[in-house]
C-alpha cells in the first residue's frame, strides 16, 4: 500500500489499526486472522529496489518478532548490530 503524504508515523498507526480489525474480526465464525507487515518512509535517494529492501527487510523482522505486528524500518537494528552477532 502507498500512503502518499503520510509521515511514517501515520502509516504505522493506520496499518496497526488495520492489523487489529482483522485480528478481532477478519476471520470466519471462530477463527482469527493475523497479518505481519512492514511499512518504510521514502527517503531521497530511494529507489525501487532500496524501498522493495527495506519494506522486506521489515515485514521478516515483524515475523520474527512472533508475527502478528507490523514493523516499521525505523524499528530495524543497525545491519553492524546483526554483523556481529
Amino acid at each position: 500500500m502507498l500512503f502518499p503524504e503520510t509521515s511514517l508515523e501515520e502509516a504505522l498507526e493506520t496499518l496497526e489499526r488495520m492489523r487489529q480489525a482483522l485480528e478481532l474480526g477478519g476471520g470466519m465464525e471462530g477463527e482469527c486472522l493475523t497479518v505481519s507487515g512492514g511499512v518504510i518512509g521514502f527517503a531521497p535517494g530511494d529507489t525501487t529496489t532500496t524501498l522493495v529492501g527495506r519494506a522486506d527487510a521489515a515485514l521478516y523482522r515483524a515475523k520474527a518478532a512472533g508475527r502478528n505486528r507490523i514493523f516499521s524500518d525505523a524499528q530495524l537494528e543497525r545491519p553492524e548490530e546483526l554483523e556481529r552477532r
